[in-house]
């Protein structure tokens, strides 16, 4: 057999029956057992149209146009193109539920380009007809997926990790524990909860090979699917067993020895075997170097040289990476006796290097410790070659932010190149601290520096006390015995923002500044300030009854002005803000300044952002630095929005900036790094803050440098978190509390601490055409809390810089008013359990998307066939639920008659006698549908409730669709119309009626036209007093 050389082992481990499979190195090498073995492929056949099932079960898979190749292992398939195909046979027994694991060796094609789809072993179809799929997407990224036919779900490592070489991968979906995890060489690389089971789903094939918009090129071997998810150690295990020489991802090292910093790429080499094995690499500008491995030894191989350009002009903590275009490939030649392997690989992917970071443990935590910071920890790593560390000298020390001081110094020779520190400062006074890192050569020149923002935490009467995750007091002047000091000292405990109120008669101040007066007989009054981590001072006048002093997180408002889609609602006016919007908001994202909201917003102290579109998102220009610094530094300069004249950056407290995604072009992304690198140091800016939007920017190697150099500048980050409703609140609580754990678990380990900069935005859409209220039988509001109380009690999410709910132009008025509700209730009187009462699920209405026909109505049909029930796959996306999946795509059609109406009723169950409820249902032309056709119409329905007092204000409007199947797309939409109506319940029935005809003696639209109708949603309002 060939040398095993280094490799990629994917499993995925799912439940199943007792397949008593031995595997054909068990006895030797001690891999884990086989039991529930659903399918396994040798592909040591070597030749031939068919691999197989060496289980036994069937699942031969027949090849087209795919070559066979030798393999550490024996032998391994090889694909090239996108007619090269591997068909797994007997796909309905491979179709699993439960706990799965799913075992690959795989070799990928290095140099093919990103940004296309490479299916390594799964299934085809629609994201939602995946039982699982194992893939290189897109975006950047190796992704596990699987679905139950209505939902999906994806587990997310950096697709980097396959570099050329052999790689075992292996995906563990722990359906019982809830948890799936993806390991590569036997090393865990990500892991998340499940907010699903792997489920049988709607599989159409399993396959390796054209998936979409690519295909799989490079090597395949040993492809195991167990029906149990192996342990942590049987991953080892499985790996070790068949791992020969492992090759690791070259990375770049700072050389700080030349008279201009370099980097120097290279690589790390480990023998997992039990013999000795001579290693060659080569490239192009190198020499050659022999390496040679005793068993279980490693090595580390320099390349070549790599060009670095520093980010910051004025820091030397980050840098660019630039390979020369001569480097070219790597080669690595593995000799086993005399069995040679070849495999190439990239010099390095890497753009960013840091060559110190610093992580601190901030000792602001969920749960405090009694009595003030003794100690500051830190962990080190050095990207610095081993010899300079031996030779150098690490120098840190600690500045006081009051004094401006140097109040520590400590110094390490020879550090290592990963080393934990931890200072002694228990004799230091609290407040704020700048911890400065640096390395010195042996020459004591400094070589590289970095600085750090580090607390020290009070105790006593200035002792900060944690009420959720997203707000913690830091000063009760009354329950403390303060309330007649004239001086109050608090500790904030990170740049952010700070509420206050006070009741009596009395003036805050803070730095000589008026924070807020209150005067006696009033309910008091209230503010807040975007303050520095640290000491501050209240200068107390007058006779306070309570001085409360709380840190709270960036309240957003998203965006201003704004009309609803569903234009009958109304403008969201200054004044519709002024109730439960604006006293709950610390910062406007606005399209406008210079207007009397502007002006007096500015002067309570708060932020205005300027909102500005991404340049090259969507306007397709060939943008520059220069030319992104002009957008930056004048935000009125068009993208895809027109010019905004008198839009300047002193009018503004800093910019938000729509969006960033891993799958945009890396020139785009790299260009805009390095935009923003220059405005964080143009003085013109400081001060002020730069907040991208962005989705998934980690995995990639230009999305790293993207997020590392805006968190270096300081800045905060918005991450779209978009997850609509599930039908049952079990369910509901499941898929929240997973995604947002999910998105926590991706953030938190590509950029250690950055949820602390965090600004998380959800979705509180409510209105078509893009809306995450996804289910009529669900209760929106209820969805709402349910995120906010994750946000507030899950610890992953302590410590938010802010929330910022997106976006308001798709929400009424009474969704407006719960948000402002919903985040005064959580992040700014801290409370941990939910604000509303209300059922989560709504049972008013049996079977509101007539997913079973017309079985739970009343159907009274004008003629025979008039009214039946109806499906069309996509209609529910084109209706604006998001995400989309199979859901909603059902409805009841109503053929028009010129001679009597066609009426839907049903009994509305569970009402509250005096309390108001919403009728929201959505109609549609069939016919239009069904042709393809973009035709704006309102369909001519009546909505009648009897036994209730019908309220003013309802209304029918006609909307379009943004995204659907085709031929539709938002520049061919379909047009469909939202009917709504109010009613006060007089006892705990009434009766809805839905009718084709406009009145109960006039069509109001032509006969023969075929209404759909879906989405019948009946809730309850959140009156003034919360339900």
């Amino acid at each position: 057999m060939n040398i095993r050389m280094a490799s990629v082992c994917l499993a995925v481990v799912l439940a199943g029956g007792d397949c008593g499979f031995v595997g054909r190195r068990q006895a030797a090498c001690g891999e884990p057992d086989n039991r529930d073995l659903i399918a396994h492929w040798t592909f040591d056949e070597g030749s031939g149209a068919v691999a197989k099932d060496v289980t036994g079960h069937g699942h031969d898979a027949a090849l087209k146009n795919v070559d066979w190749a030798a393999s550490p292992r024996g032998h391994a398939l090889r694909f090239d193109s996108k007619e090269d195909l591997a068909q797994y046979g007997q796909v309905d027994s491979m179709n699993v539920t439960g706990d799965v694991t799913l075992a690959v060796w795989v070799k990928t094609d290095s140099s093919v380009e990103p940004g296309t789809n490479r299916l390594i072993f799964g299934d085809g179809g629609a994201g939602i007809e995946r039982n699982l799929n194992l893939r290189m997407d897109g975006y950047g990224y190796l992704r596990f997926e699987w679905a139950d036919g209505k939902t999906s779900a994806s587990l997310l490592a950096p697709s980097t990790l396959m570099n050329g070489t052999w790689k075992h991968v292996v995906v563990v979906a722990n359906s019982q524990g809830e948890l799936a995890t993806m390991y590569v060489d036997g090393v865990e690389v990500a892991r998340m909860d499940m907010p699903l089971p792997v489920s049988r789903a709607p599989v159409r094939e399993r396959l390796t090979g054209w998936f979409y918009n690519g295909c799989f090129q490079g090597e395949l071997d040993d492809v195991r699917l167990y029906g149990r998810a192996l342990s942590a150690a049987e991953v080892e295990q499985l790996f070790e067993s068949e791992v020969e020489v492992q090759v690791g991802e070259p990375t770049v090292l700072f050389d700080a020895s030349p008279p201009e910093p370099r980097g120097v790429a290279s690589v790390k080499l480990r023998n997992g075997s039990k013999e000795l094995r001579r290693v060659e690499v080569s490239g192009p500008n190198m020499e050659r170097q022999d390496v040679r491995l005793e068993p279980g030894a490693e090595a580390e191989v320099s390349l070549a040289p790599i060009a670095l350009k520093p980010v910051w002009r004025s820091r030397s903590d980050l840098f660019l990476c630039e390979p020369s275009p001569e480097t070219g490939r790597i080669s690595v030649v593995v000799h086993r006796g005399e069995q040679t392997e070849q495999m190439s690989l990239g010099l390095t992917s890497q753009l960013a290097l840091e060559p110190l970071r610093v992580e601190v443990e901030d000792p602001w935590q969920r749960r405090l410790p009694a009595g003030r910071t003794k100690r500051l920890t830190a962990d080190l790593q050095f990207a610095l070659p081993a010899e300079q560390l031996r030779q150098g000298t690490l120098q840190v020390c600690l500045v006081s932010c009051e004094t401006k001081q140097e109040v520590l110094r400590r110094q390490v020779n020879a550090p290592s190149r990963s080393m934990p520190l931890a200072l002694d400062v228990s004799a230091l006074p609290w407040g704020a601290y700048d911890l400065r890192v640096s390395f010195q050569d042996r020459a004591g020149r400094a070589v590289v520096s970095t600085e750090r923002a580090t607390t020290i935490l009070p105790e006593g009467r200035q002792a900060i006390r944690v009420l959720n995750n997203l707000v913690s007091e830091l000063m009760d002047a009354r329950a403390r015995g303060l309330l007649r000091s004239p001086r109050i000292e608090f500790m904030n405990p990170r740049e952010g923002w700070v509420w206050f109120r006070a009741s009596g008669d009395c003036a805050l101040r803070l730095a000589g500044k008026e924070v807020l007066a209150a005067a006696k007989g009033t309910p008091g009054a209230e503010t807040m300030r975007l303050l520095p981590a640290g000491k501050h001072v209240l200068q107390v006048t007058g006779t306070p009854t309570d001085v409360t002093v709380r840190a709270v997180p960036a309240l957003v408002y998203n965006v201003y002005p704004s009309t609803p889609q569903i234009a009958p609602f109304g403008s969201n006016t200054w004044e519709r803000l002024r109730k439960y919007t604006l006293p709950n908001t610390n910062t406007i994202e606005g399209q406008v300044v210079d207007t009397p909201e502007h002006a007096e917003w500015l002067a309570q102290g708060k932020s205005w952002l300027g909102n500005v579109q991404a340049p090259g998102l969507i306007d397709k220009q060939e943008w520059t630095v220069d030319r992104m610094l002009e957008v930056w530094r004048k935000p009125g300069t068009s993208t895809a929005h027109p010019e905004r004249p008198g839009f300047d950056l002193a009018k503004l407290s800093g910019l938000q900036v729509d969006e960033y995604y891993s799958g945009m072009s890396a020139q785009h992304v790299l260009t805009t790094a390095l935009s923003i690198a220059q405005l964080a140091e143009d003085l013109a800016f400081a001060g002020k803050l730069w907040i991208p939007f962005v989705v998934n920017m980690f995995g990639n190697p230009t999305a790293e440098l993207f997020m590392k150099t805006s968190l270096g500048a300081g800045w905060p980050y918005s991450v779209e978190v978009y997850v609509g409703e599930m039908p049952t609140e079990a369910e509901n609580a499941t898929s929240l509390r997973s995604r947002f754990r999910g998105v926590a678990a991706g953030w938190e380990g590509a950029y250690p601490g950055s949820l602390r900069h965090a600004i998380f935005t959800p979705m509180y859409a409510y209105l078509p055409y893009c809306t995450t209220n996804r289910y009529p039988q669900a209760d929106f509001r209820v969805h709402l809390d349910m995120q906010m109380e994750v946000l507030a009690n899950d610890p992953a999410f302590f410590g938010l810089w802010g929330v910022q709910p997106y976006r308001s132009n798709y929400v009424d008025e009474e969704i407006l008013n719960c948000m402002g509700r919903l985040l005064r209730h959580y992040c700014i009187e801290g409370k941990t359990t939910r604000l509303l009462t209300d059922p989560y699920e709504l049972r008013h209405v049996t079977d509101p998307d007539f997913e079973e026909g017309t079985k739970h109505w009343q159907a009274v049909a004008a003629k025979e066939g008039s009214l039946t029930a109806g499906e069309f796959a996509g209609y529910g996306q084109l209706q604006g639920r998001y995400p989309g999946g199979a859901f909603g795509d059902t409805f009841a059609v109503m053929t028009r008659s010129a001679k009597a109406p066609n009426v839907l009723r049903q009994q509305l169950q569970k009402l509250q006698q005096g309390r108001r409820y919403s009728v929201k249902l959505l109609t549609g032309d069939s016919a239009d549908l069904q042709a393809g056709k973009t035709r704006k119409d309102q369909q001519a329905v009546s909505v009648t409730v009897t036994g209730a007092e019908v309220l003013e204000g309802g209304f029918s409007y006609p909307f379009r669709s943004a995204r659907g199947p085709k031929p539709f797309t938002a520049e061919h939409p379909f047009w469909m119309t939202y009917h709504y109506l109010r009613f006060r319940a007089d006892g705990p029935t009434a009766t809805l009626s839905i009718s084709d005809w406009a009145k109960p003696n006039e069509p109001g639209g032509p006969p023969g036209q075929q209404v759909m109708c879906s989405f019948v949603e009946v809730q309850p309002v959140l009156e003034n007093g919360v339900e």
